[in-house]
């Protein structure tokens, strides 16, 4: 129950902290570890190039875990990215520096294959804790929810009852009207993906975070 209620009260002061749009400056700090591990997953497909979240889906998704981890004090962190494969970023880590700028480095392009396997991500975030750690354990998602198919909530219900990692999970973006997804071309004019000579417009699926 402990470890609940501490996990939700770390959500709550995360929220907050991303609406209130702090400003902070630069510092040399040693921290002692505390015993929460927290592993950030952040979805890098295209989808989360679209603008119905300000300034995209993905830079608020990237501002809302630089912000998180202000909160946080000796509790480790780490970050796995995904898009149509998962990668660890960062391992789990109490250098919060180093930790921030690989968020921030973080782009739409760094996985190999297009769409969403979020299953995988959260799979690899899970497998990222060392077994022998029995402290308080958390993979936090940020996706605007598109999956191909990768049965993300199976996968996570099994981290739980396997090795008591909780998944929480934030959406991106807009569930009713969605978004356009831009694109850059060669000679810099801004376009929006096409499939079928279709505009495409996605949406967050909230139905699958909450699963």
């Amino acid at each position: 129950a402990w470890i609940r209620a501490g996990l939700s009260a770390l959500t709550l002061v995360a929220l907050t902290l991303a609406l209130m749009d702090p400003r902070w400056g630069m510092q040399v700090e040693q921290v002692q570890r505390r015993g929460l591990d927290a592993i950030f997953v952040i979805d890098v497909s295209r989808s989360m190039l679209a603008g119905d979240a300000t300034p995209s889906r993905l830079e608020r998704a990237k501002q809302f875990v630089i912000d998180a981890s202000e909160a946080l004090e000796g509790d480790r962190v780490g970050l796995v990215d995904f898009a149509g494969s998962a990668s660890l970023r960062v391992p789990l880590t109490l250098n919060y520096a180093a930790f921030r700028q690989a968020v921030r480095n973080l782009e739409p392009k760094g996985a190999a294959r297009g769409g969403s396997m979020l299953g995988e991500a959260i799979r690899m975030a899970a497998n990222s804790f060392p077994a022998a750690d029995k402290g308080a354990r958390a993979v936090i998602v940020l996706s605007d929810g598109e999956d191909m198919g990768s049965e993300p909530a199976k996968v996570a219900a099994e981290a739980l009852e396997s090795s008591g990692v909780r998944v929480f999970t934030i959406g991106i973006g807009d569930s009713r009207d969605g978004a356009r997804i831009p694109l850059v071309g060669a000679d810099g004019q801004r376009r929006y993906l096409v499939h079928d000579g279709q505009e495409v417009w996605s949406k967050m699926n909230p139905d699958t975070l909450r699963e």
